[in-house]
C-alpha cells in the first residue's frame, strides 16, 4: 500500500481555486458550513484509490474496472516515452507558497494530486476525473496548473506536463506548463481578493455547484431563479444538480424534459458502480415488454401499426424491436370486442390462445425517483 498523506483540505484548496476566482466571497461564506461528501464525492473517493490499491480494483464492479483499466493505460502511455524509471507519488499532500508585496512567503493553497510521475527534470501530475460533465482543457484548468506549479515549487522541476484523465468519456487533455512565475502571480492575485471584507458574490454555474454555500447564496438564488426554464445548449457540460433540476421543473412532455431525460439516462446507463445506479436520488427502472415472433400474428399485428404489406416473409430484427407487442394486444382485444360482442375479458382470453410459446421481451427503462 502507498504511503500517502493523510486528507487535508485547505479554503483556497487547488480544486477551488476557480470558484475563488469567480466569486471570492465564497471563501468566508463556506466556512460556515461543514463538509459533507455527496454520493459522487465517495464514488471519485473509491475510483481514486482503486487506481493505486489493486485490492479495492478487483473488488468493483466489472465497469469499473475497466475504468481504471483504461486508466492504467494513460498512465502507461507517459511511462512509455522515457527510458528510466519516475519516483511514482501517490496522493501526497502539498503546500503552495506565494508573497504579497515584499513580505515572506507564505502558504496560499493547498492540495492532493492524484498521481505524480517524477523524473529529475521534468514531471507529469495527473488529475483523474470520474465524472460524466466534460471539464477544461488541461491550457485553461486552474486546478490543473496550480497542482502543476506545487510540483514546481516541492520539487524544483521546471518542466511539469498536466494530465486531467476521465475513464467514463475516454477523454484526455494535457499541457506542458513552464511559465511558474505567471501562474504564481495569478493565484496569489485570487487569494488576496478572497481577503476583501466586502464579500463579492458573483454566481456562475461552474462556480457555484461545487459551494457549500450556495443554497443559502443569495446572487445564486436570485440568478438561478431569472434562469427559469432556460436550457443551456450542451445538457452535458450542466452538473448533475442542475440536469436534475431543470427535469423536474420543466414537467412532463415538453423539450425540455425529453432532452433532460435522455441525458439522465445516459449518465445513469454509463455509471455501472452498483446494480442500481443513483444519481441525485434518480434510478433506472427496467421493465419487459414482450416482442411476439411468430408470423402469422406479426403479419396482423404489422397491419394494425401501419407497416407496407400485411404479408410479410421475414421481418428484420430491428423492426421487431419497433413493434409495440402491448398496443397490438390491447388494440385486438378491443376490436374482437366491439365485433363479436362479446366482454373484454372473452375477447382477452381469445388473443391470449393465439400467442403460441416463443416470446421475448424488450427491455425498456424508464427514468423514477428513487424509494
Amino acid at each position: 500500500m502507498p504511503n500517502r498523506s493523510p486528507t487535508i483540505h485547505h479554503e483556497n484548496g487547488f480544486s477551488t481555486l476557480h470558484r475563488r476566482e469567480v466569486c471570492p466571497g465564497s471563501k468566508k461564506a463556506e466556512r460556515y458550513y461543514s463538509s459533507k461528501e455527496s454520493k459522487d464525492a465517495e464514488r471519485g473517493t473509491t475510483m481514486h484509490e482503486a487506481t493505486y490499491e489493486v485490492e479495492i480494483k478487483n473488488g468493483l464492479p466489472v465497469g469499473e474496472q475497466i475504468l481504471i483499466e483504461w486508466a492504467y493505460s494513460v498512465i502507461e502511455e507517459y511511462l512509455s516515452q522515457y527510458d528510466t524509471p519516475p519516483s511514482h507519488i501517490i496522493e501526497n499532500f502539498l503546500h503552495l507558497w506565494g508573497t504579497k508585496g515584499n513580505g515572506p512567503e507564505h502558504i496560499i493553497s493547498g492540495g492532493t494530486p492524484d498521481r505524480i510521475l517524477l523524473w529529475p527534470n521534468h514531471a507529469v501530475v495527473f488529475d483523474w476525473k470520474y465524472g460524466y460533465n466534460i471539464v477544461k482543457s488541461a491550457r485553461e484548468n486552474l486546478q490543473i496548473a496550480s497542482q502543476a506549479l506545487a510540483v514546481h515549487q516541492n520539487y524544483g522541476v521546471n518542466k511539469v506536463t498536466g494530465v486531467i484523465c476521465q475513464p467514463p468519456i475516454k477523454s484526455t487533455t494535457s499541457h506542458v506548463f513552464t511559465e511558474f512565475e505567471t501562474i504564481a502571480m495569478h493565484i496569489q492575485a485570487i487569494t488576496d481578493k478572497t481577503e476583501d471584507e466586502s464579500l463579492v458574490f458573483s454566481p456562475m454555474k461552474s462556480a457555484c455547484k461545487h459551494c457549500k454555500a450556495r443554497l443559502g447564496c443569495p446572487a445564486y438564488l436570485d440568478a438561478f431563479e431569472k434562469a427559469g426554464d432556460d436550457l443551456p445548449t450542451d445538457v452535458q457540460t450542466l452538473n448533475n444538480d442542475d440536469l436534475c433540476y431543470y427535469r423536474d421543473k420543466a414537467g412532463a412532455h415538453n423539450d425540455i424534459y425529453k432532452i433532460c431525460s435522455e441525458e439522465l439516462k445516459r449518465r445513469l446507463e454509463a455509471d455501472m458502480s452498483t446494480s442500481r445506479p443513483t444519481i441525485n436520488g434518480w434510478r433506472l427502472q427496467s421493465s419487459a415488454t414482450p416482442i411476439y415472433y411468430d408470423q402469422d400474428i406479426l403479419n396482423e399485428a404489422c397491419s394494425d401499426i401501419n407497416y407496407p404489406s400485411n404479408n410479410l416473409q421475414g421481418i428484420a430484427t430491428e423492426d421487431y424491436q419497433k413493434f409495440d407487442f402491448t398496443k397490438w394486444r390491447d388494440s385486438t382485444i378491443k376490436r374482437l370486442k366491439d365485433q363479436k360482442q362479446i366482454t373484454a375479458k372473452e375477447a382477452k382470453s381469445e388473443v391470449l390462445e393465439r400467442i403460441k410459446p416463443g416470446v421475448t421481451y424488450r427491455i425498456s427503462k424508464s427514468i423514477v425517483r428513487a424509494t
